[in-house]
């Protein structure tokens, strides 16, 4: 277990650009950002969720340079899990007045900026970041709200990915689907990656975190801009780390997964695990048939439903959706209702 903060290190940081981590679920982005945050001093809560949603929403809100419009936004923004979890969890509550008051410019990114970092000086940190998996589908509109922010991808081997989400409530439940999914979330991060500067990306692996991660974490220092001309940060961090992550938690897939489940995820991801150094232990693949392609992703839908969880939260995304269709009935009712107030006073 990663302690959550050391109150006593301190950290420079020549720059203060927001940081996304992104990397398919069950890859180590939760240990990866409990370490950054516990050692870098970026701050990171639970997932957000809500960015690319209200991102995608904003034309029904109106012009954010009108206070009303923003505070609407701001309004519903607080409305989601993300801010009731950090409360939970962290103990914080968002001063909304605080974050308009704190506004540097009146826009969208601004007011993500302002409720971040309102969240990163309550620890005492000046400078934030986020993970959330599900970016890898608009990481392009990430990179628009925030054009200087810095990206990790942590990429772990799929095979073990796949065991590890079959013990849970998301993601696919059959090692066919796993493949898929690995392969299509390994090929977007890529081709995000390949349209931002070198001083925007960095990119690892799980399994190297877990054997070397002093390494790493020099590495990070230098990528965050942080100063650590002495070299006090990187000697603190090779003393303490070892003791915050579990080493061998890696290719239990050699032993929990039977030959043929190795073999229908190697034969859909083989290109993507030879890429990251992974090694393969079938040399020849025949492309999976159509029919059986459709077999297993109906096989994990039908899995999913058995699962613990999957009804709570598929009623959560239920909700979502609905919010989002009514979302620009309620703006031109508020619209109506407003009219008429100027016209009742007048």
């Amino acid at each position: 277990m990663v302690q959550e903060l050391l109150p006593e290190l301190q950290v420079k940081h020549r720059k203060l650009n927001p940081v996304f981590v992104i990397g398919h679920g069950r890859s180590g982005t939760s240990i990866l950002i409990k370490l950054i945050r516990k050692y870098l001093k970026i701050n990171f809560g639970t997932e957000s969720q809500f960015i690319l949603r209200y991102y995608d929403a904003l034309e029904h809100y109106g012009d954010l340079n009108r206070r009303e419009n923003l505070l609407n936004l701001l309004e519903d923004i607080v409305q989601e899990r993300y801010f009731k979890r950090i409360k939970k969890r962290f103990n914080f509550d968002l001063d909304k007045e605080k974050v308009l008051s704190s506004l540097k410019f009146p826009s969208y990114s601004g007011l993500l900026q302002a409720i971040f970092l309102q969240f990163a000086q309550y620890h005492g940190m000046e400078r934030w970041g986020d993970k959330t998996p599900e970016y890898i589908f608009g990481l392009d509109k990430i990179l628009r709200l925030f054009p200087d922010a810095q990206f990790i991808h942590i990429v772990r081997d799929g095979r073990d990915v796949a065991l590890s989400e079959f013990k849970t409530h998301f993601g696919p439940k059959n090692i066919h689907c796993a493949a898929e999914e690995w392969k299509k979330r390994i090929n977007l991060a890529q081709n995000f990656f390949a349209t931002l500067k070198d001083d925007q990306k960095f990119e690892l692996r799980y399994e190297d975190l877990l054997q070397n991660p002093v390494l790493i974490f020099q590495q990070l220092i230098d990528f965050f801009g942080i100063d650590d001309q002495d070299k006090s940060l990187i000697r603190f961090i090779a003393k303490n780390i070892v003791c915050d992550l579990k080493r061998g938690n890696f290719n239990k897939w050699h032993t929990a997964l039977s030959k043929s489940q190795i073999y229908r995820f190697e034969r859909v991801a083989h290109r993507e695990l030879t890429a990251y150094h992974y090694p393969l232990i079938f040399s020849h693949f025949t492309k999976p048939s159509l029919i059986e392609t459709y077999y297993w992703r109906l096989h994990s839908k039908f899995k999913r439903l058995l699962v613990p969880g999957t009804i709570e939260d598929n009623l959560y995304r239920i909700r979502l959706r609905v919010k989002s269709r009514l979302l620009p009935l309620r703006k031109k009712l508020q619209f109506v209702a407003g009219a008429h107030r100027k016209v009742s006073f007048n």
